[in-house]
């Protein structure tokens, strides 16, 4: 447990956060050696994090996350581990352009900027307790998510196209419509919807 000290600045205690995290992550990789040896196995060590690391992109459904006052912490400090496997960021990315440092990314649209992402799981192989490769597992997508923007014309125009296209699917598609105008209108809901059942989407 870190306690804040008096007189401790901002900078401090974002400091002693980061060297107590860093530290439990050392501890922990040390211990793993200590059991592989004992065990006499070659076997791959994996750590496991739900953080927000420095660098990472975010999407609009990721809520902020603070480890006391640290924002995010800076994946350089990690022990090295065969692979780290991170959790809390939804877009699947590497950390730092490392192979074995990665965010899987949420298995399913969590927010409408993220209904153009791919989302899948990580499948990785090892070699003894060295990495040998990683695929990317795509994940089909069960429930659309689309979203359109400009004028009524050219949103009907948007809804026509989407009608047309999954015409064929039992689905229900879930939209995000931004309406681009200069004028106000009172009734932009009622008009929205007409358009929506036009399209019969």
């Amino acid at each position: 447990m870190i306690n804040s000290k008096s007189g401790q600045s901002g900078a401090d205690k974002q400091g002693a956060l980061k060297e107590a995290i860093a530290d439990y992550y050392q501890r922990q990789y040390q211990a793993a050696l200590d059991l592989r040896k004992q065990l006499n196995v070659n076997i791959p060590i994996i750590a496991t994090g739900h953080l927000t690391t420095i660098g990472a992109s975010v999407s609009d459904s990721v809520r902020e996350i603070y480890i006391g006052t640290l924002e995010a912490f800076n994946a350089t400090l990690f022990p090295p581990f065969d692979y780290i496997a991170l959790g809390h960021i939804h877009r699947p990315q590497r950390v730092n352009k490392s192979g074995h440092i990665r965010y899987s990314g949420s298995p399913i649209p969590l927010s409408f900027d993220e209904s153009a992402q791919q989302k899948s799981v990580c499948l990785i192989d090892f070699e003894q307790d060295k990495l040998a490769e990683m695929t990317l597992l795509p994940i089909p997508e069960f429930q659309l998510l689309r979203t359109l923007s400009g004028s009524l014309q050219e949103i009907a125009t948007q809804l026509e196209k989407l009608a047309t296209q999954y015409n064929e699917m039992d689905t229900t598609i879930w939209l995000d419509i931004e309406v681009s105008t200069q004028d106000y209108l009172s009734d932009i809901q009622n008009r929205i919807q007409e358009l929506t059942q036009i399209a019969t989407l």
